[in-house]
């Protein structure tokens, strides 16, 4: 038996847990995220740096002096690092609000060279349509851009793989929850989609071993059973108690998200397939209205009320609405 240390690496904060052999948790981190990339150019670095040094003292702090402890990472997806072979980065983090994708070159968007009958299947057996924010799009733009150059050789890694990379100094295994998450992976074949990577003009980009192996890695006097990173919604769900096909839930918060886990590949125009945990799928409609939703229902009421010459202010209609919650019957939900 021995401590755990997980870590979520968010856009906005990063949150950090110590559980120790008894699955209690024992101490809890949270810290803001260094600042996101802006309007500078994405070779100028200006967050990955930091969130490398970040999260290399948060995981030195909370191994404190024990000499094995595991370490789990939950990033969010859809996001990448380009970096050169001995893993300087080349790129600065490139999360999915970046949609270099709609950016036109030439009179057309990297979305449009990709939305194509020669690639339809392909993006298909991704189980994600495109999208301008996707790292297929936005790798396309980087080449199509000249920003990297077609004959260098670089390295692709999601966020928490980079992270393992820069504070372990070793290579780390993609697994299939982040590398399905970049929509240039086959959900069929289990691999990397080589026809959407030469689509993306990225043949000499190196991409990780895909799977869901543990390694050992040494930092300072601590041995680390070093998980691979895993997508922050399936996390998320595994961890809510999601788990058996069929299971299905409503993650609502500023945006909004429906998932089902599926035993089996299933392709539809109507949602995303994604991997989970345990070679399962999860069906999910991303990008719903919520938070947002709610915001806009409750300044149509301060209009009601403001055409009626009555002032009422959020908090007060917050507090009817939760109130009358409240009153509601119970649900089988959970």
């Amino acid at each position: 038996r021995m401590n755990t240390i997980v870590i979520d690496c968010g856009a906005s904060f990063i949150k950090a847990a110590l559980i120790n052999e008894h699955g209690k948790m024992v101490q809890r981190v949270e810290k803001h995220a260094p600042v996101v990339h802006g309007s500078e150019l994405i070779t100028e670095l200006s967050q990955i740096n930091g969130l490398v040094e970040l999260v290399k003292g948060i995981v030195i702090a909370l191994a404190g002096n024990e000499p094995r402890v595991r370490l789990s990472i939950a990033n969010e997806m859809h996001g990448f690092i380009l970096a050169f072979p001995d893993g300087k980065p080349f790129t600065d983090y490139i999360s999915w609000q970046k949609e270099y994708g709609l950016l036109q070159i030439d009179g057309c968007t990297s979305i449009d060279l990709l939305n194509c009958d020669k690639l339809s299947d392909h993006v298909v057996r991704s189980g994600m349509k495109l999208r301008a924010g996707l790292p297929n799009s936005n790798l396309l733009y980087i080449y199509r851009g000249r920003i990297a150059k077609e004959n260098e050789t670089y390295h692709f890694y999601t966020l928490g793989d980079y992270l393992i990379k820069r504070i372990f100094n070793t290579e780390p295994v993609c697994h299939p929850t982040n590398a399905a998450a970049t929509g240039l992976f086959d959900l069929e074949t289990n691999a990397w989609n080589r026809e959407l990577i030469l689509a993306c003009k990225a043949q000499n980009v190196v991409f990780p071993v895909v799977g869901n192996t543990i390694h050992e890695a040494g930092l300072g006097n601590t041995i680390y059973e070093r998980y691979p990173a895993v997508g922050d919604q399936q996390a998320a769900l595994f961890g809510a108690g999601v788990r058996n096909e069929g299971d299905l839930s409503f993650n609502l918060g500023t945006g909004a998200q429906v998932s089902k886990i599926e035993r089996r590949l299933s392709f539809s125009d109507e949602y995303q397939l994604r991997p989970f945990i345990s070679g399962n799928y999860i069906r999910t409609i991303p990008h719903l209205p919520s938070g947002r939703a709610m915001n806009v229902y409750i300044r149509f009421f301060l209009d009601v009320f403001r055409e009626f010459g009555d002032s009422k202010s959020e908090e007060e209609i917050w507090s009817v609405i939760i109130s009358s919650a409240s009153k509601c019957m119970s649900s089988n939900l959970k």
